[in-house]
């Protein structure tokens, strides 16, 4: 992509309640990202034709009873502001729902977002800001057994711009809090969750994968000041797509494994984050793997690293590595991060008047140790194994307040990063 300088940017947002009685409620909003491209002489860059380019998102809700009903309009004039999906020029209507709810019962028909558990085997969301809307055109349904028990299905496809995908996403997902349950201090919450993919293919081989699932369980502990939730995905074997070729005679399974822990107390917080996957990239169509603009992704896989809060800083931000490429040698990443958050009580030594709040973070994340056949575009690899190293930052940040008009923010940053993996650059 070039690199354009933008000389004006205008975000506008409005939400107001039109009209509320006995006969509903309707509500809506207006949100318009807009842009004004120049030339930079500088880097020799020149601003596309169409100089002024505006995103636009209008909603409208209307709620009776059990019932709400919405529709967003979506006006990409003349196109698309630039890094975002082509596919959103023009105008139409983006999304639309009809929704119902009775005592347990919760069912939508239309557009709609969920995640089961973190995220992993499922998650569908919308930020306007990147550009993302990953809905499902379909039907939801979940409903409440009880207090402590419920379960959630769904089957649809993807949106895709103003087109849906091509691929059938269907799930289903239980949980169940045990300490409701049974009357129990201890927090335990267990989940479980099927995710399936079905995507016709006129591939050769007449046992290519067309149907696949993805299993997910998961168990979160909470007791006094410490927590601990793991999850645990496994995704049937796919095809490889490499550069944007689909495979035959060649799958393999996805693995993935997420660990997260704290302890909290008064003054002092600390929170770690350990996860691995392989081959964990999951998508309505097949044939969009590794697109820039997580189009038809059906999970979500967050990098975790610390989010910094200064330009400098952010730089250079880590990208997780969830896709298979046996060329680069990556077949999946282990890693995670630890936070550290104190605050020495006023009066204190460190704390003085005011207090005194430190922060420290330490993330690091490598590739999983695996063998590669470049003749037959397949791996070996070892889920919980360490291999070359992506990336690895150490930050402190100390907060100080000397008085009600001065205050002071230290931070100090060391990040090592391997632009030849993350950003396929050397």
């Amino acid at each position: 992509m070039k690199k354009i300088l933008i000389a004006l940017v205008a975000l506008t947002t409005m939400q107001i309640t039109i009209a509320q009685d006995n006969r509903g409620t309707f509500s809506g909003g207006f949100e318009s990202n807009s842009q004004w491209y120049q030339d930079d002489e500088g880097l020799g860059t020149m601003a596309p034709q169409d100089q002024l380019r505006s995103n636009n998102y209008f909603t409208l809700r209307y709620s009776y009873d059990k019932f709400t009903a919405g529709i967003q309009y979506e006006l990409f004039a003349p196109n698309p502001l630039l890094g975002y999906f082509e596919g959103f020029e023009g105008n139409a209507i983006g999304t639309y729902y009809l929704n119902f709810k009775h005592e347990g019962l919760d069912i939508t028909g239309g557009h709609f977002y969920d995640q089961f558990g973190s995220g992993l085997i499922y998650r569908s969301w919308e930020d306007r800001q990147l550009g993302i809307d990953n809905s499902i055109r379909g039907v939801r349904v979940k409903y409440d057994f009880t207090d402590y028990l419920n379960a959630t299905a769904f089957t649809g496809n993807q949106r895709v711009g103003f087109e849906i995908s091509d691929g059938t996403v269907t799930g289903v997902n239980t949980e169940l809090d045990l300490s409701t349950a049974l009357d129990l201090e201890t927090g335990i919450q267990i989940g479980a969750s099927y995710v399936n993919r079905f995507q016709s293919s006129g591939s050769p081989d007449l046992n290519f994968p067309a149907d696949i699932g993805a299993y997910s369980v998961r168990a979160d502990l909470t007791f006094e000041k410490f927590f601990i939730g793991t999850e645990y995905v496994y995704k049937e074997p796919d095809a490889f797509v490499l550069n944007n070729v689909v495979s035959n005679f060649n799958y393999q399974n996805g693995r993935a494994l997420l660990v997260n822990t704290g302890y909290a107390t008064k003054g002092l917080g600390i929170n770690a984050t350990i996860r691995a996957i392989e081959n964990m990239g999951f998508y309505s169509d097949r044939e969009q793997t590794g697109n820039p603009f997580l189009l038809n992704t059906i999970n979500y896989v967050p990098g975790y690293t610390k989010q910094q809060d200064y330009a400098v800083s952010n730089i250079y931000v880590y990208a997780p590595q969830a896709l298979v490429s046996p060329i680069e040698g990556k077949a999946g990443e282990i890693g995670g991060q630890v936070d550290v958050y104190y605050t020495s009580k006023k009066g204190s030594l460190l704390g003085g008047k005011y207090g005194t709040k430190f922060e420290f973070n330490y993330a690091n994340w490598s590739g999983l140790d695996a063998t590669f056949d470049l003749t037959n575009n397949t791996y070996d690899a070892s889920l919980l194994s360490r291999g070359e190293k992506y990336f690895e930052e150490y930050s402190i940040a100390v907060k100080k307040r000397f008085s009600s008009n001065f205050s002071t923010i230290f931070t100090a940053v060391h990040t090592e990063y391997n632009a030849a993996i993350i950003e396929g650059r050397y």
